[in-house]
């Protein structure tokens, strides 16, 4: 598989200038005809007044350069895309969860719902294949598992360079003021880390020093924020060299639950962490009734905002080890390529080398620009040694607006493209973001994380059934190990519970999902 692709590599990056030049001189497109496009809808963009995309200034930028009009049908979710496909009226292109079709891959395309793209990539999305066959990393998120072969079916979701601290854009989060205050130079270690919490309780008052949000609690076990310290990678899916491994069914997962409980027995631990919204996670930290949070990097900006209290100050601290100088095993990080918002040609697309040469505009220079930036003179401009540089307007909006809406209206950051590091940088305007990244970088994900996976056809019904089931089980037992609602005492029952759902199958499937990667 790997000497395949690294040969692959070698021939096409020869022509990789040429396919560049290529792509640029036919746009834009003359006389296509529209095209349809389904996708579920980008709450972002409405947080900046616009309701579709087929309204946004980006996405008419894109048509305009590209000369091909596309006219877009959002949803809330998939389920009505579902229906849609059921009447059989489908659209050109789909941008859809990589695995939304129950039937997978193979099943796409028997039931006429996507387009295989092997060997249409190199003729009609040359500046895409160009940039797959440059980096293996790359080139296999982008490839899926149809009847034991791996190939390209859509354009993959939005990249990130491998080496890319912006990839691990979530952790966890604490009051810097608070370490200041408390003489706490740096917490790297799981006793440092409950010595801060402990602390900030009894000699600060702080009323719940660990905040739960209810959407970003399970981060906290399942990317192995804390469960290093144990010996476990994390809580969820990893691999080792190849060998697929669920943590929650290790029997260190059992050491980690303790750990958890007795913050949770302490009151060192949100007592509503099942349930406690975002906004009440967010005025908690600002507010100073909490010291600490598992939240995404955009959180900097938006608790920073809301507080009023001189000297406040947040920071990162990476997952936490049992030893100083220990490096954890795993950390929040994105994949090369993001699972979601893949997108797809169907077979009933009206001019599909229109379809192909739409997406493939953001792996060009200029598309590229649009998709990280926005518009030039509106949202970036750049500087006397071509860096870009930010507009106020994007920046530090007048109107209070956060980036990501803006660049989602402006530019297609959320569109299968690259994420190019100098946008990341731009887009976290304050330097304890940026810091932020970098600290939670600081782990072995890469050596652990599982990047590549892809479901086999016929096995993918089963795998739904059996992770339905075991997802359910799991976030019922995990919160009440914490809660000490069931006594640990029960750990081996819980775990002959996860056998009996199918747990050992589950992983049997997955292993069969990753070794075509690692082949």
């Amino acid at each position: 598989m790997t000497r395949r692709i690294l040969s692959l590599a070698v021939a096409l990056l020869l022509a990789l200038s040429a396919c560049a030049a290529i792509a640029e001189d036919i746009y834009p497109m003359q006389d296509r005809p529209t095209l349809t496009l389904w996708t579920t809808a980008d709450v972002d963009i409405s947080l900046f007044g616009y309701s579709s995309y087929n309204d946004t200034p980006g996405f008419k930028a894109w048509q305009e350069a590209t000369g091909i009009n596309v006219k877009v049908t959002e949803a809330v979710d998939e389920s009505a895309l579902l229906l849609l496909l059921a009447s059989g009226d489908l659209p050109d292109m789909i941008r859809a969860n990589k695995g939304f079709y129950s039937k997978g891959f193979s099943g796409m395309l028997e039931d006429g719902i996507a387009v295989k793209l092997d060997d249409l990539l190199p003729e009609y999305a040359p500046n895409y294949w160009a940039f797959l066959n440059s980096d293996e990393a790359s080139l296999k998120s982008a490839l899926v598992d149809i009847d034991g072969k791996l190939s390209h079916i859509a354009f993959a979701g939005n990249f990130y360079p491998s080496d890319s601290p912006f990839r691990n854009y979530a952790g966890m989060i604490v009051r810097k003021d608070f370490m200041d205050k408390l003489d706490i130079e740096s917490i790297t270690t799981v006793d440092e880390f409950t010595e801060y919490l402990s602390r900030c309780k009894s000699e600060l008052g702080v009323q719940t020093p660990l905040m739960s949000a209810n959407n970003m609690n399970e981060y906290i076990w399942n990317y192995g924020y804390f469960t290093s310290a144990f010996g476990l990678p994390c809580a969820s899916n990893y691999q080792v060299n190849g060998e697929f491994h669920f943590g929650a069914y290790e029997p260190q997962f059992k050491d980690y639950l303790e750990y958890m409980h007795q913050l949770y027995v302490d009151g060192l631990f949100d007592p509503n962490f099942a349930v406690t919204d975002n906004a009440t996670a967010v005025a908690a930290m600002t507010n100073g009734t909490s010291a600490a949070i598992s939240a995404m990097v955009s959180r900097f900006q938006v608790i920073t905002n809301a507080a009023t209290e001189e000297g406040f100050q947040l920071t990162a601290i990476p997952s936490l080890t049992a030893n100083e100088g220990e490096k954890a095993y795993m950390s929040y990080a994105t994949a090369i390529t993001g699972t979601t918002f893949w997108c797809f040609i169907t077979k009933k697309c009206k001019d599909v080398e229109a379809a192909l040469r739409f997406f493939d505009y953001l792996y060009t220079p200029k598309g590229m620009d649009l998709a990280n930036y926005g518009i030039e003179g509106v949202t970036y401009n750049y500087d006397e040694n071509g860096n870009v540089v930010l507009t106020d307007f994007m920046a530090h909006n007048p109107d209070g607006f956060a980036i990501d809406p803006i660049a989602r209206s402006y530019g297609l950051v959320n569109w299968s493209c690259i994420h190019r590091r100098a946008f990341s940088e731009n887009r976290f305007p304050m330097q304890e973001q940026r810091d932020a990244c970098v600290i939670w970088a600081d782990s072995q994900y890469n050596d652990y994380m599982i990047s590549y996976s892809s479901i086999p056809s016929d096995m993918q019904a089963e795998y739904t059934r059996i992770w339905t089931e075991l997802q359910t089980y799991l976030k019922e037992h995990i919160a009440n190990f914490i809660s000490g609602t069931e006594s640990l005492d029960n750990f081996d029952a819980y775990i002959d519970g996860l056998r009996q759902l199918g747990m050992d199958r589950y992983i049997e499937i997955m292993q069969a999902a990753i070794d075509p990667y690692f082949d």
